[in-house]
């Protein structure tokens, strides 16, 4: 299944409306084996993850909602005894959370066959991925091959040109999908969610009025909707986006780092720099870890740094460092003040992470959202001539 981006929750001022209480109530018809079930989601303002037991296949959670919000989600479940358990580790259910009492059920022992019932945003994701299963398979037979290779063999340039060229093509072809179901598809809050994926419209404010204008009253009625009518339309917000476009001079910043010391995104001045959004929640971004450490790893000694900016909230410090060190991202690593008016992600308008901006020797912004093989081959393009 794809690996949605998170909304970046702290841009919406839900903490402002009234939070009502909800139960998520779940059945895997086979699976007999003790476990325990996760579940991430936006509560409130911030990324949430909650866990419960599951007895006989069975679970519940509590959660609270504003009404109007819909937030989307993942779901895991995991052993508690591995030597009896017959789960995989990877299997997982992402879906979309609403203002109601919910009920999903799997008629296998995995999670991944999930169905919401009496959900029309979750039926119409289902439509939604049954239209990718093909790409997705394709890209899920990619990874494996590269997971597959020694490690000489990853960091072999002939060999990754060659995948990162099969990535991109995958990328165009599930690209051309998501807008076939966005043009069939405007009254679907799945339509709104994929908006920010088929157009930059940072990068392309008219073309994205012009693609936006296709949804309902009823999409752009919502909480998303409204924000995004904000960004694209509202006087000053389309001037504050282009401010942050390539060939644009990198706003400035200090944000403290792992240890409280202040760094500067000036400070990388003279080298390529990616400045790069994520959060230890949010599993796009991790998705997207192994990623920046081959273009790290491969370009650090040419010029190359990065500048991650995490949007944990100050209280989950703990979580932020054990993502760094689990997935080995050894660059400079900082901690946004999402409260605060100057916070990084604010002054570049980050609406969902990940998202990252590659920046030049100069200062100038010369990429943005570059995901996957897309960075490494832009490195190549600018490093690999010196």
């Amino acid at each position: 299944m794809k690996k949605r981006t998170f909304i970046a929750a702290f841009l919406f001022p839900i903490a402002l409306l009234a939070q009502e209480n909800f139960t998520l109530k779940g059945k895997i018809e086979k699976l007999k084996v003790p476990a325990k079930a996760g579940l991430t989601y936006i509560e409130g303002d911030i990324p949430t993850t909650i866990f419960t037991d599951v007895k006989d296949g069975e679970f519940s959670f509590d959660f609270t909602m504003p009404p109007g919000r819909t937030s989307n989600a993942k779901l895991w479940v995991f052993p508690t005894d591995s030597t009896k358990a017959k789960i995989r580790k990877s299997e997982t259910f992402e879906f979309f959370m609403e203002p109601q009492n919910m009920v999903l059920n799997s008629p296998s022992d995995l999670i991944e066959d999930a169905i919401v019932k009496d959900s029309k945003i979750n039926d119409d994701n289902a439509e939604y991925q049954k239209l990718l299963k093909i790409v997705n398979k394709k890209q899920r037979t990619l990874k494996n091959e590269y997971k597959n290779k020694t490690d000489e063999e990853k960091k072999d340039h002939a060999y990754l040109n060659t995948y990162y060229s099969r990535e991109q093509e995958i990328q165009k072809e599930k690209k051309a999908l998501d807008r076939q179901f966005y043009d069939n598809h405007p009254d679907s809050y799945v339509s709104l969610y994929l908006f920010s994926d088929i157009i930059n419209y940072k990068n392309e404010p008219v073309a994205a009025r012009e693609l936006f204008a296709k949804l309902s009253e009823k999409n752009k009625s919502t909480l998303l909707g409204k924000w995004f009518q904000n960004q694209l339309f509202e006087s000053g917000e389309s001037t504050e986006i282009q401010k942050t476009a390539p060939d644009k001079m990198a706003i400035d910043f200090t944000l403290n780092d792992v240890n409280g010391k202040p760094v500067k995104l000036s400070d990388f001045r003279g080298q390529y720099v990616l400045l790069d959004f994520w959060a230890s929640w949010c599993v796009p971004c991790r998705a997207e870890s192994p990623h920046l450490v081959n273009a790290y790893n491969s370009y650090k000694d040419k010029g190359f740094h990065i500048l991650g900016v995490s949007l944990d909230a100050p209280s989950k410090k703990q979580e932020w460092l054990e993502a760094i060190k689990k997935d080995g991202l050894s660059w400079t690593q900082v901690l946004d003040l999402g409260a605060s008016d100057k916070a990084a992600a604010r002054l570049y308008k980050v609406s969902s992470i990940p998202t990252n901006y590659l920046i030049d020797p100069n200062g100038k912004i010369v990429g943005q959202n570059l995901r996957g093989g897309q960075l490494v081959a832009k490195l190549a393009e600018v490093l690999d001539k010196k």
